[in-house]
């Protein structure tokens, strides 16, 4: 069973290194040590989940190792990584002007919660109230982060509460006993899936957070047209995750 739990985690932070070579490539070269680093919080993540909880459905392990990957890659960037932004529309330091071990120290402390968060934390909330706490906090975190940069856009605002409504009532469908937050991670994590998926693959531009939506790499927009078969066999072995349970 641990075998399958890194083979589920592994496929949830896969889905994170696909979309983010499909995009980001178009104005920045590809970068090895980032795909390791993705990959080795999906491995590691997949550890605690089975020290906490060696009988998750196989699913669920793989979308909270994806929620888990992308929150830990998120502190990372804004807290522990320092790394000239000028290439960014919308930084992914969050533009905070404190002193870096004070940084460093706030992205160390807000791990230690996370980890903490998934070995000890067992809250007894309706599903219901999750999905509305969840959908409402991360629309409102996003727009925190972009507006000052983009504006207020209504339809990016929303978009967040529904695909999370939409991963809630499938997870849901699927998995009706879950412990409240394995079935936060996993809400999240198919949430990820599902905006990224859109905003990558059927929108296809060059993300958001890049100053201009002018194309560096020519030619990997050509090419990234391999990723997409791999990232379909991704999705793929969800729904076969979906099966064994």
């Amino acid at each position: 069973m641990f075998i399958l739990y890194l083979i589920a985690g592994s496929c949830g932070a896969l889905n994170s290194v696909l979309w983010g070579i499909y995009g980001d490539l178009l104005k920045e070269p590809f970068a090895l040590w980032k795909v390791l680093r993705s990959l080795g919080f999906g491995l590691g993540y997949s550890i605690l989940l089975y020290i906490v909880d060696p009988g998750l459905p196989l699913l669920v392990v793989a979308l909270s190792v994806l929620a888990l990957e992308r929150i830990t890659t998120e502190i990372y960037k804004a807290f522990l990584r320092q790394e000239a932004q000028e290439k960014y529309l919308i930084p992914s330091d969050l533009n905070l002007r404190i002193p870096l071990v004070l940084r460093r120290g706030i992205g160390l402390i807000l791990l230690f919660c996370i980890w903490s968060m998934v070995l000890f934390w067992d809250p007894q909330i309706q599903p219901t109230v999750l999905v509305m706490v969840f959908g409402i906090v991360s629309a409102l975190g996003g727009m925190a982060k972009d507006a000052p940069y983009e504006g207020i856009e209504p339809v990016k605002f929303f978009r967040t509460p529904v695909l999370t409504v939409v991963s809630a009532l499938g997870i849901q469908a699927l998995f009706s006993d879950l412990a409240s937050k394995f079935f936060l991670l996993a809400i999240g994590g198919a949430e990820r899936v599902l905006s990224e998926s859109y905003k990558k693959y059927i929108r296809g531009r060059v993300p958001g957070k890049f100053k201009s939506p002018e194309i560096h790499n020519t030619d990997w927009q050509e090419k990234r047209k391999v990723v997409t078969p791999l990232y379909l066999m991704n999705l793929l072995a969800f729904i076969v995750l979906a099966v064994l349970r």
